[in-house]
């Protein structure tokens, strides 16, 4: 008989238990879902980068950082030194953990400051992920990660962007519409990128939500990636081709030009 009256007793309080618990352990705000337009970018033979717009959506009062992240991979740079006034490769730096795309966009800039340490995003975290290795052991870590940003700051893969992110008000007035517009640079590989929203109140991030969109090859380029994987031979094949047709228009180019020029003194 005891046993038969604990069993309503299980059955009527354990969900309202349960209830209870997901009450207090869900978070006091939370970022809504993040969406990015398109989700799919191809590279085509013309490819000249594109645009993505990212929505999405955060408490009342928070303030909207986005982070861009793309797969890490490591990646073998030359190190450029001059001698006899002349610039040249003096060596070898070989980077480890450092994503092939990494832009971070803020509504507000103090939210990406390069002076706070700490921030779980930017360049500070960056470095606590990248290592390198190079063959000149007086070169510091700190001097090559930052000679490593400028370089893909200016290849458009890296990038901070204070206040492009914009905030404005919700209909129901609960939460607060984000909105963001990232160039896509031509230099970018195929693969997967995530991008996530963080919804920041005070010094301390809230909650985050992530979505991610694909790059992929298209056209000629992805016929040319399939025949150079498929047939490597017919591929070399193609391509001494292509670079000995290259070199006769640019003489033919070249030699008619010259011609015009001749023509146009005689006449003078």
């Amino acid at each position: 008989m005891g046993r038969n009256k604990n069993r309503p007793f299980l059955k009527f309080h354990m969900p309202a238990l349960a209830l209870l618990l997901g009450v207090f352990l869900l978070p006091a705000t939370c970022a809504g879902s993040v969406e990015v337009a398109p989700e799919r970018v191809g590279i085509g033979a013309f490819f000249g980068g594109a645009r993505l717009t990212v929505t999405g959506e955060v408490p009342q009062g928070a303030q909207a950082v986005i982070e861009v992240v793309g797969r890490t991979a490591e990646q073998d740079l030359m190190r450029k030194g001059r001698h006899w006034d002349i610039w040249m490769n003096v060596g070898e730096v070989d980077v480890f953990g450092a994503p092939r795309l990494y832009y971070v966009l803020s509504s507000s800039p103090q939210l990406i400051s390069t002076a706070n340490a700490n921030l779980p995003w930017g360049y500070s975290a960056l470095r606590k992920e990248i290592s390198f290795r190079s063959d000149n052991e007086k070169l510091e870590a700190g001097t090559l990660f930052e000679e490593f940003i400028k370089l893909k700051e200016s290849q458009g893969l890296y990038g901070v962007f204070p206040d492009a992110v914009t905030l404005s008000s919700a209909p129901a007035g609960t939460e607060s519409l984000v909105h963001a517009v990232i160039s896509v640079p031509t230099r970018i590989t195929p693969g997967d990128y995530q991008i996530c929203l963080f919804a920041v109140k005070g010094v301390q991030s809230t909650s985050t939500s992530c979505v991610s969109f694909h790059v992929t090859l298209v056209g000629l380029p992805a016929f040319l990636s399939s025949l150079a994987q498929s047939h490597a031979v017919l591929y070399g094949l193609l391509a001494v081709a292509i670079a000995v047709m290259a070199g006769f228009l640019s003489g033919l180019l070249f030699k008619r030009k010259k011609i015009l020029g001749s023509q146009q003194k005689d006449q003078c």
